[in-house]
């Protein structure tokens, strides 16, 4: 259950970055078109894709490596990519090394703190709840 809502969070992020970038670089406001929808089919496909795969692998630890480098890493690259080549079309070529690389960075960034702070956060009433 848990993935399916880091599913809808990324394609939440998609949609997000999607309508932010043009604002960031062209100062316009984007419609959605038939191009976005298929780069969230795709989304939605792909990273049910890694977690059928990596839960088909015996070993927990490797399935658990393979869903973070592909369910975790390459999917933000690729919304971050869809994104600003659906939004925003042409970028300059200075500025698509900050976009392609630094973003899905930061993106895994915030990702990992908010993801910490949620099961603190859970662990927390748990032990309140029991005492």
């Amino acid at each position: 259950m848990y993935l399916i809502y880091l599913t809808i969070g990324l394609c939440f992020a998609y949609v997000l970055f999607y309508f932010l970038f043009p604002l960031f670089f062209k100062n316009t406001i984007v419609p959605l078109n038939r191009r976005s929808l298929y780069s969230v089919i795709f989304i939605i496909t792909f990273s049910f894709l890694v977690y059928f795969v990596s839960f088909r692998i015996a070993d927990w630890e490797l399935g658990n490596r393979i869903l973070h480098i592909f369910g975790g890493g390459f999917l933000t690259f690729l919304i971050c990519f869809f994104a600003v080549r659906n939004g925003v079309g042409k970028v300059a070529k200075s500025n698509k090394k900050y976009i392609y690389f630094g973003l899905p960075i930061g993106l895994n960034i915030i990702f990992s703190q908010l993801r910490l702070c949620f099961f603190v956060f859970l662990d927390t009433l748990g032990r309140e709840k029991y005492k």
